[in-house]
């Protein structure tokens, strides 16, 4: 064996070493969520079983809802009235009578897999849902210690360029802290899988409604809200608009897919590519452990004045479009050759594609477009809005049964299907991008729940998401939260080493920092 020969032997041997030991570490680490041990860590803890003391339901979990099942989203209304807490409990209380969907917990069956238990009844030791409350007799901005709301974010703010700043540090106020917040604890309490909380100050209400991604999507969060607004008026949905836990529909989601190795923008890796994918994205962690999440405003004008600016005038192309296409340019203006390739990922909402789904209140229901891989260096944001634009309409072009089978593919083995180039995606940029404003967040009129009764609406000034990932690495996600008249607002998840460059790219391209 020549020199050359020892060298790439020795290399081989020192990947596969390391790929073994980094298999293990992530199956450990991943072992913690799925599996909780004692203190010993030898032998399964005994979760409680309250529930089997009281008639309940059992039904399966749709796998396309279980690859973030460790990601806990908390999604807060930042009301600009003093609103009724008690009457909003009530109505909520009452929405689940109407929706029990909402007051199921999560277990397992003899296989292991997720399963809803929905009980028949609820009690003071069976709750619908965990709630929690408080009031503070004066207005928000009496104590100078609370966090400042970015004065940018109001109505009436006057916005020339996009602006950047750290996430306000508000999450307890929309969520109590004390609650579970983990898998383990959500699975060994067999506590509710949704939590509220309003904190009321004579001026200002937060309203914060917080779950696991496996619960609901951000579209599902949006009907679960205008439910439960409607509910004070005292309207409900209509029994035949509820889609029961564990239907057909999404059963025929769970149903086995052939064990092929592509399908779409999708590939499956096999053992040795699922290996080298985890040491990727492990070092990536290794080098820029610390994730931050930062918050940007953009005008509407900003969005006209660059859509109009496009080297194509394309009537199709969306302003959700321009701003995906605006912020990944931004991000990674800088690319130069070492940077080969970027790398998006689209959520998209299914229930207007699939046709036993028009008009009915599904908690979760949506399948992932990936965007061919876009060259860094060369790609203008034309190109990107361009290529956008033409995968989520290929995508809507398909029947309900390639989306179904699109969804099963990547649901059969959900831990393990990338994009195509699957390799680059974990060492080159990678987002995934996120659109609530169909949800419609920031356009849901909370007059109802008003202390003092009034006829003009009552919206929220903004819409603040929160997230706990549990040890889940989710640097590369953006989420178009909302908007209104004026603006649109996005948060951005990043390594904070990768921040340092990504800043500077943004302001860059026009962004102020605050």
């Amino acid at each position: 064996m020549d020199k050359h020969q020892m060298i790439l032997a020795g290399a081989a041997s020192a990947f596969a070493l390391g790929a073994v030991a980094t298999w293990r570490l992530g199956v450990l680490s991943e072992s913690q969520h799925l599996l909780p041990t004692s203190s010993s860590g030898t032998q399964p803890r005994r979760r409680r079983r309250r529930l089997t003391e009281h008639k309940c339901t059992i039904a399966p979990v749709c796998k396309a809802d279980v690859g973030p099942r460790n990601v806990f989203i908390t999604y807060g209304f930042v009301v600009p009235r003093k609103l009724d807490s008690e009457r909003l409990r009530n109505a909520l209380y009452a929405l689940v009578a109407h929706w029990p969907n909402l007051g199921c917990r999560l277990g397992r069956n003899e296989h292991g897999d997720f399963v809803f238990i929905l009980p028949t009844e609820f009690s003071e030791a069976v709750p619908p849902l965990s709630w929690s409350s408080t009031y503070h007799a004066e207005s928000y901005n009496a104590a100078s210690s609370r966090p400042a709301l970015p004065p940018h974010l109001s109505s009436s703010a006057d916005l020339p360029h996009p602006v950047i700043v750290d996430m306000p540090q508000m999450a307890p106020l929309f969520r109590d802290e004390s609650r579970p917040h983990t898998l383990e604890d959500l699975l060994d309490n067999e506590a509710p899988l949704l939590e509220a909380r309003v904190t009321v100050f004579e001026d200002v209400t937060f309203v914060g409604l917080t779950s696991t991604h496996l619960f609901a999507d951000a579209s599902g969060m949006g009907s679960l809200v205008s439910a439960w607004l409607s509910a004070l008026d005292g309207k409900f949905p209509d029994p035949d608009s509820v889609l029961p836990l564990g239907s057909p529909t999404l059963a025929a989601w769970t149903s086995d897919f052939p064990r092929i190795q592509e399908y779409g923008a999708w590939y499956r890796p096999d053992i040795w590519g699922r290996l080298a994918m985890r040491m990727w994205r492990n070092l990536k962690q290794w080098v820029d452990p610390v994730e931050d999440m930062k918050l940007v405003t953009i005008p509407k004008t900003y969005l006209a004045e660059v859509r109009d600016a496009l080297v194509v005038q394309d009537s199709q192309l969306s302003s959700s479009d321009v701003l995906v296409a605006w912020l990944t340019k931004a991000l990674y203006s800088d690319a130069g050759w070492f940077t080969r390739s970027i790398y998006l990922n689209i959520p998209v909402d299914v229930r207007s594609l699939v046709p036993e789904l028009h008009g009915k209140l599904v908690l979760n229901a949506f399948d992932e477009i990936g965007v061919p891989p876009l060259p860094a260096s060369r790609s203008s944001v034309t190109d990107i809005a361009t290529a956008v634009r033409r995968a989520i309409a290929q995508y809507r072009a398909l029947s309900d049964g390639h989306v179904r089978r699109s969804m099963a593919f990547k649901t059969a083995s959900f831990d393990s299907v990338a994009l195509r180039g699957w390799w680059m995606s974990w060492r080159e940029p990678y987002l995934l991008l996120s659109n609530w404003r169909r949800a419609g967040l920031a356009q849901l009129d909370w007059s109802s729940a008003a202390a003092e009764s009034t006829a003009v609406p009552v919206h929220s000034s903004v819409v603040l998401p929160y997230i706990l990932t549990n040890g889940q690495a989710v640097r590369g996600l953006v989420w178009v939260v909302g908007e209104d008249e004026e603006k649109v607002w996005a948060t951005i998840v990043l390594g904070r080493k990768a921040w340092g460059q990504a800043l500077c790219n943004l302001l860059t391209f026009g962004c102020e920092l605050l």
